[in-house]
């Protein structure tokens, strides 16, 4: 590993603050370590991506239900990863079996 000087590390430092570096400004969005937030940022997501009307457990269809509430939904590993297979849409009552593990629901 290269050592610098204590002079050349401050000269460094220098060059780099404020409105000189590249990552000024750069904030959620702009950032590219930005992930979206949080947990129900990558919920939303997914059901903007993968979300159905028709819970894929059950079959019960949106339509179907009586109340005004929206499908879950349900991830199967990292919910950060964002591909089809780790997520899916499920009725509440579903949701809540998943959870409980009152038995083995798999897609």
């Amino acid at each position: 590993m290269k050592k610098f000087s204590k002079e050349t590390r401050k000269k460094m430092s220098e060059a780099k603050k404020g409105s000189k570096n590249p990552m000024w400004g750069k904030t959620k969005e702009l950032h590219p370590n930005w992930n979206g937030g949080s947990y129900t940022y990558f919920h939303q997501k997914a059901k903007e991506l993968f979300g159905e009307d028709v819970c894929q457990k059950c079959g019960l269809k949106l339509e179907d239900k009586e109340s005004d509430q929206v499908f879950d939904m349900h991830c199967w590993g990292d919910w950060k990863n964002l591909k089809e297979d780790n997520w899916g849409c499920v009725c509440r009552s579903c949701h809540k079996k998943i959870h409980k593990k009152i038995n083995d629901l798999k897609f």
